[in-house]
């Protein structure tokens, strides 16, 4: 019985009779890498990929086809939601939800929409009252 080592690139037998050898091969696993991004850059948002923060942008991450992957954000309170977009794979629900999910299917750039909100601007007014001085 040969017990197979992945450091060794041989395999070497010293046949001493009728030997059945059987070998084994797993075929490469199909992959699809998915580049995470924020629009615009420089909030101070976040995306969160099955649970963890992925903190520099853009990233690329390595699935396995077919793979759920489930995002969510971190959004900077100077900004708001607007949309998910992305080229290929299908976003579940709807790119209109913060939290979605995907299949892994396809390579694809996976894009979190942001907008600037309004300041809350005050306009501060103020005229002195009108003193009349009788002599």
């Amino acid at each position: 019985v040969y017990v197979y080592d992945p450091n060794v690139d041989t395999l070497v037998l010293d046949l001493q009779g009728d030997v059945t050898v059987i070998a084994n091969f797993i075929p490469p696993v199909e992959t699809r890498d998915v580049t995470f991004k924020i629009n615009p850059l420089g909030t101070n948002s976040d995306i969160i990929v099955d649970g963890s923060v992925l903190g520099s942008y853009p990233t690329t991450i390595n699935y396995v086809l077919g793979d759920t992957v489930n995002v969510g954000a971190n959004i900077d309170p100077l900004y708001g939601f607007s949309t998910w977009s992305n080229d290929s794979n299908q976003i579940m629900p709807q790119n209109t939800s913060e939290n979605i999910s995907f299949y892994a299917n396809h390579h694809d750039t996976l894009t979190l929409n942001l907008y600037l909100l309004k300041s809350n601007a005050f306009k501060i007014s103020y005229s002195l009252p009108s003193v009349s001085i009788d002599k």
